[in-house]
């Protein structure tokens, strides 16, 4: 255990000639730390920022892509007031009926629902 002893008291001789003890106590060391470090909001503003900047490149890349190779001309119509819509035959709704229709629409007979003008 001597021999230990003299050990450790030999490193700290020799710590002691490489680095004086500093005069701060660890307390001020940790407060000067925080203070010089950018704050977490900070870090966390600029991430985000990041995030969504990469994030736009993106959906702007992926948007050219997809008027180059045409996927979306299945959207483009001829006449801007047309709507497009599909009727499945094989599916019915049975829940109850809407409030924004009228009453009336449920009482007409199928031939009359439609009526052109």
């Amino acid at each position: 255990m001597n021999a230990r002893a003299d050990y450790d008291a030999v490193v700290a001789a020799a710590l002691e000639q490489i680095e004086p003890r500093v005069a701060v106590g660890a307390e001020e060391i940790l407060q000067r730390a925080r203070a010089a470090a950018p704050s977490t909001r900070r870090r966390l503003r600029r991430r985000a920022i990041a995030i969504a900047v990469a994030l736009a490149l993106v959906l702007a890349r992926a948007a050219l892509a997809a008027q180059w190779f045409g996927l979306l001309s299945w959207l483009e119509v001829d006449e801007p007031g047309t709507a497009h819509f599909v009727i499945e035959s094989r599916r019915a709704y049975a829940g109850p009926a809407s409030r924004c229709a009228p009453r009336s629409w449920g009482s007409r007979p199928a031939s009359s629902a439609v009526t052109s003008r």
